[in-house]
């Protein structure tokens, strides 16, 4: 059961159908072990189940329904209030439905020579299981939520030092292209300058940020822009990015570090260059960037900065959209291809 949501309260959304879908099943079955555990009291175990079922879905189902309803409210409190009001709904639900069983039980028993269990001691006992299972389960939720948080933290972490880490050669050999631009071709230069105060700026924002795709392939071409002015003809770049639906967004900096490993592990240790290809198509609800370079003609010593970004790039693909995100990588036939797949929506905003 994912306990992700997208404010910082420690809860599940339970206004979600796939959660009342996994308190169904955890409901279910608990009722199952509940059963085969407990001494049958009429013989007939399946009829046992049933009822038990019933009666343990009504308490499931009806505290889920009520923290899907109270959601807004407990969320703008602090996670030991919201702690102490969702287990308090919880004993409310339990305490009541127990009180609705017992009632029932008595009177459906009416005439028949079943006996029913005392009042006190059918009701407590329901309670004081109701409360202990209820309190671990929570403690279980905020468990959860505190160690998403720390690896949310981490892979925070781990973006600005991807962020703050713009590789030195990349920074020197751009300023020296401005200073020898700068009374040749000035227009050039002040274009130049532009670009890299736009991926400079880029660096400053909040790691988790979503931006627009066009955005990201905007500090794309302003990154290549600055190195066509460097390798010349060496660098060729192929675009496919047509036809994708409008509003598309992606976490900040993650195309841009992958193209630049690629020019910077493709193509500048080749004599003569090569081609980066860019392509990117919409596959349902899944947008999929496949960024290609090739490989150089001589193993060149240079995986450490390209294992760096890409470590960076996984842990924020999963941080914002868990197991739904993936990056591939293919080695083959002379070209090296990273190939994003990213959803419409980051984990816990469907």
């Amino acid at each position: 059961m994912r306990t992700d949501n997208n404010d910082g309260s420690f809860l599940p959304d339970f206004c979600e159908r796939g959660r009342v879908l996994a308190v169904v099943v955890a409901a279910e079955l608990f009722a199952i072990v509940l059963a085969l555990m407990l001494p049958s009291l009429s013989g007939d175990r399946w009829n046992e189940l049933a009822l038990l079922s019933l009666y343990i879905q009504w308490i499931a189902l009806s505290s889920a329904g009520l923290l899907c309803l109270l959601r807004g409210l407990i969320s703008r409190l602090g996670n030991r209030l919201a702690a102490t009001a969702s287990y308090l709904v919880l004993l409310v639900v339990v305490a009541l439905f127990s009180e609705i069983a017992f009632q029932g039980l008595r009177f459906f028993t009416i005439g028949l020579s079943l006996t029913v269990p005392d009042h006190f001691d059918f009701w407590s006992r329901n309670f004081i299981i109701g409360a202990l299972l209820s309190g671990a389960i929570l403690r279980y939720f905020y468990v959860q939520h505190q160690l998403r948080q720390k690896h949310r933290a981490e892979a925070e972490a781990r973006l600005e030092a991807l962020q703050a880490r713009i590789r030195p050669h990349f920074l020197f050999n751009s300023l020296n292209t401005v200073a020898a631009l700068t009374r040749t071709h000035p227009a050039e230069a002040e274009a130049a300058v532009h670009d890299l105060a736009d991926l400079f700026r880029a660096t400053l924002k909040e790691g988790r940020t979503l931006i627009n795709f066009d955005d990201e392939l905007a500090l794309v071409r302003s990154y290549l822009d600055i190195e066509q002015l460097r390798l010349g003809d060496r660098l060729q770049v192929e675009w496919s990015v047509d036809g994708l639906p409008e509003g598309l967004q992606i976490p900040l900096l993650t195309l841009q570090p992958l193209v630049e490993n690629a020019v910077y592990h493709g193509v500048e240790p080749r004599t003569d260059g090569g081609t980066v290809v860019i392509a990117a198509r919409d596959d349902g609800e899944v947008l999929v960037v496949e960024i290609c370079n090739p490989l150089p003609e001589v193993e060149v010593d240079r995986r450490d900065g390209n294992q760096i970004a890409l470590a960076n790039i996984k842990e924020r693909i999963a941080s914002i959209y868990g197991e739904n995100g993936h990056i591939d990588i293919h080695d083959s036939e002379g070209r090296y291809c990273v190939i994003l797949r990213l959803p419409h929506r980051p984990e816990g905003s469907r």
